[in-house]
């Protein structure tokens, strides 16, 4: 590891496999230095996060599939909108065209 830098924030991650659940660690390595510049500690520290990254993943999960859910069919009325206007569907009325 490069020591050059006081303090280093970075993940450990074990993905998911058959046998282990996933785990999530923080890291904080901060380097301790005398005032000559000479090593003197390293301070190292790990923090289960676990919990709050799957919290995200699924909070993204579920964005994600409302944002789909949305999209689809604004997506086809949208369209059918269009196509409204352009007359494809035949002539609007004076009250389709208020309501345009």
């Amino acid at each position: 590891m490069d020591l050059t830098i006081a303090h280093k924030t970075f993940d450990v991650v074990r993905e998911k496999t058959e046998t282990t659940e996933a785990l999530y660690l923080e890291t904080n390595l901060d380097v301790i230095k005398d005032s000559s510049g000479e090593l003197i500690s390293i301070v190292f520290i790990l923090r289960d996060v676990t919990a709050a990254r799957r919290e995200e993943f699924l909070k993204q999960d579920c964005l994600t599939l409302i944002s789909h859910k949305l999209r689809t069919p604004l997506g086809v009325i949208s369209g059918n909108i269009s196509l409204l206007r352009d007359g494809v569907y035949g002539p609007l009325n004076e009250e389709q065209k208020k309501s345009n």
